[in-house]
């Protein structure tokens, strides 16, 4: 693309050579000769100090904000003799770059939000589109303003689908990403407890999550949870953007796509589902059902994006759990690690214990704190521990800022730690590793809980 056409999509002021570049690139760490340096300015980095190490390394040019000072040493010397568009928000300009992109493309794209599941109902319906083309879908945690226009542009013309997920912390973020993305297909897993610092109240979270239908395509299908609590309020906004509705359920009828029933199987789940009346069977190699209500709401995606029968139940006996996200560790025969590390609220937390308690063996969780949970924090930790002595966990190791007001409320066997290192230093004191052992390590990301897996791993290979 020519600078001069970027600078005309995004509004933004060119100076210098009207030069051509193949990418964009926000990290000077992974900038490619020819490649556009995008600038980006946040709480805690500025990218407008790379500029010149950006052009240094063969950058085509740089999105800059409208008050970056060209200094002397670019001025003076033919190195530096590059390309600028001046724009007045950098990120702003980059979403705007992204989406242009992407709406270039002729294909399907499905956009999700919620508290909890979001991640995984993205990898059931990339497995189940993956069954009938090629499919883009966000990695990692690339669900933010910087994120999804990352992703975006990552977009060519050999995909046939998109799958973006989107998360927040903040009011506005969501209607800002959807209106990037133009989804075919919204969906909302739920609204809880989760990022309440920059929201206040869960009904706040419920209205952010929201904010996706007011993005979407004309003629989009929005797909929602009959059974959600937020059902009603969700169900308004989608009729004021006049979208096509599909509901999903685990207890009723009425809903377009329903449980019939499950039987639980070996980590995962064999379901009956009705879709518009027809009966469906199919596998689903995932635990807890909080997965089964994921993957109604992943068939029922792809089914509004053009999905065969034949595709959901290929995709969804295929589809594996997303990396430290109930993740199955078999140590050896007595030993089985169940990693959720990767994050933590209280309602995955929930999930996550359900999960726990399912298996007839010793049981422990080894809990780190949960972040971001407003001023009710110490009330939500408390509850953590009063639903694992509800579902008679053996044991419970917790670590972290609320460690005892978890361990408080369990009342029962184990110990609360001052810190990781300290829980890492007495896991034997607690595990005894002669026994049939079951062992779920969560916490949120703040508290790399991954780090007590890794000793788990370790001391038992030593012993």
């Amino acid at each position: 693309m020519k600078m001069s056409a970027l600078a005309e999509i995004v509004h933004g002021n060119l100076q210098g050579k009207d030069q051509i570049f193949s990418c964009f690139c926000s990290d000077t760490r992974k900038l490619q000769k020819g490649d556009l340096f995008v600038a980006l300015k946040g709480k805690n980095f500025d990218g407008h100090h790379f500029v010149i190490d950006a052009f240094k390394q063969g950058a085509a040019g740089a999105l800059v904000n409208s008050d970056y000072k060209v200094n002397d040493q670019y001025k003076t010397s033919e190195q530096y003799l590059k390309s600028l568009i001046f724009v007045e928000n950098t990120l702003k300009a980059y979403g705007q770059a992204a989406s242009y992109h992407a709406n270039s493309y002729r294909l399907k794209k499905a956009a999700l939000t919620g508290s909890c599941g979001k991640t995984s109902v993205k990898e059931m319906a990339q497995a189940i589109l993956q069954q009938q083309g090629r499919v883009l879908a966000t990695r990692g945690n690339l669900n933010n303003e910087i994120g999804v226009p990352k992703t975006l542009l990552e977009i060519n013309e050999s995909h046939d689908y998109a799958v973006i997920e989107m998360g927040a912390n903040h009011k506005g973020e969501i209607e800002y990403l959807s209106a990037l993305v133009k989804a075919d297909v919204v969906a909302i897993t739920n609204a809880d407890r989760a990022h309440l610092e920059g929201f206040g109240s869960v009904d706040d979270v419920a209205q952010a999550k929201g904010e996706i239908f007011s993005g979407a395509s004309v003629g989009a299908t929005a797909v929602l949870n009959l059974d959600d609590r937020y059902f009603k309020f969700w169900k308004e906004k989608v009729e004021r953007a006049q979208l096509k509705l599909l509901t999903t359920s685990i207890e009723n009828p009425s809903a377009d796509i329903y449980l019939l029933n499950e039987k639980r199987e070996d980590f995962g789940y064999s379901l009956r589902v009705s879709i518009f009346g027809d009966t469906l069977d199919c596998s689903l190699p995932l635990p807890g059902k909080h997965n089964i209500k994921n993957a109604l709401t992943a068939i029922a995606i792809t089914n509004a994006l053009g999905s065969s029968k034949e595709s959901i139940v290929q995709g969804l006996a295929n589809v594996k759990a997303a990396k430290s996200r109930l993740n199955k560790i078999q140590v050896n025969e007595k030993l089985l690690l169940i990693d959720d590390s990767y994050n933590a609220n209280p309602l995955s937390v929930r999930a996550a214990i359900d999960v726990l308690a399912s298996y007839d063996a010793r049981t422990t969780l080894i809990m780190g704190d949960m972040a971001e949970l407003g001023d009710q924090e110490q009330k939500y930790h408390q509850e953590v521990g009063a639903y694992a002595a509800s579902k008679n966990i053996d044991c419970l190791l917790t670590c972290g800022k609320f460690a005892s007001d978890m361990f408080e409320a369990f009342k029962g066997e184990g110990r609360a730690f001052v810190d990781r290192e300290s829980l890492i230093a007495n896991l034997e004191t607690h595990i005894n590793f002669s026994d049939r052992n079951v062992i779920l390590v969560k916490g949120s990301r703040s508290s790399a809980m991954e780090k007590v897996l890794d000793a788990i791993v370790q001391q038992e290979s030593a012993s």
